[in-house]
């Protein structure tokens, strides 16, 4: 039974972002926003990568947002190749779950012993950093780094809760603020959502010839037209394209 000595109150600063979240419609705002209030939670460096669909979180197309890493960091960071030999990301990302550099670098160590080893001095030098996952709809996943100021936040557990949770809350919002600016730039007609549709369900040209009472070749010309505007060259990536921009959804 709940009674009312029970409920905490959250404190002002995070009372106040959780009202403006979802008045704030750029990136960097959001973010910005969420790391001013991290800062009163223990959190002194912060960096969130903004990935597409089912892509790995060290994608050269990731686009990260950083807040008080030091310079050399950033500038390493932001060379795809670089980054690409980052393991902590994708292997925060596999474990489903919040975690330290350092436990995810043992993971890297059982994995590959020469990663792990190149990485372990570079982890050493910034304690209490960790690595959250975060999900979205359509496999909009998202990476976060947090480094804590000292080891007392770091076990209070239900701190560490709540920066998850804020920043769980920041990647939603950002999430649907970019399905929204793509399908902005994508418009299907009604028609060619219909043969996309039917593609998803594994309908040949010739049975969504028949099911639309339409010519094989005009299903063909609406393939093409729904290839271009997706920027695809199959039947595959265009579904996998229209379902990560929520232009049709699985039934």
């Amino acid at each position: 039974m709940l009674i009312e000595s029970d409920i905490v109150e959250a404190p002002p600063q995070q009372m106040a972002f959780w009202e403006g979240l979802s008045m704030l419609h750029s990136y960097p705002d959001i973010l910005e926003s969420a790391y001013r209030l991290l800062t009163t939670m223990g959190v002194k460096m912060m960096a969130y990568h903004l990935v597409p669909p089912f892509h790995s979180q060290i994608s050269k197309r990731a686009m990260i947002i950083s807040f008080g890493f030091p310079k050399q960091w950033i500038e390493y960071y932001a060379d795809p190749a670089a980054r690409a030999q980052d393991p902590v990301p994708d292997i925060v990302m596999e474990q489903y779950s919040r975690m330290s550099w350092a436990e995810a670098l043992k993971i890297c160590r059982d994995k590959d012993p020469v990663t792990g080893i190149r990485h372990a001095v570079e982890i050493e030098e910034i304690p209490y950093a960790f690595g959250l996952p975060l999900y979205g709809p359509s496999g909009r996943d998202a990476y976060c780094a947090i480094v804590m100021d000292n080891a007392s936040n770091v076990t209070d557990m239900w701190n560490m809760v709540q920066i998850q949770n804020i920043m769980q809350a920041v990647h939603v919002r950002i999430s649907h603020l970019t399905i929204a600016k793509d399908n902005a730039a994508i418009k299907l007609s009604h028609r060619e959502t219909e043969v996309l549709n039917w593609i998803l369900g594994g309908k040949s040209r010739n049975d969504i010839a028949t099911i639309l009472g339409l010519a094989p070749a005009t299903v063909d010309t609406y393939l093409r037209r729904i290839y271009e505007k997706l920027g695809v060259n199959n039947r595959i990536m265009a579904s996998l394209r229209a379902l990560s921009q929520n232009l049709i959804k699985l039934s």
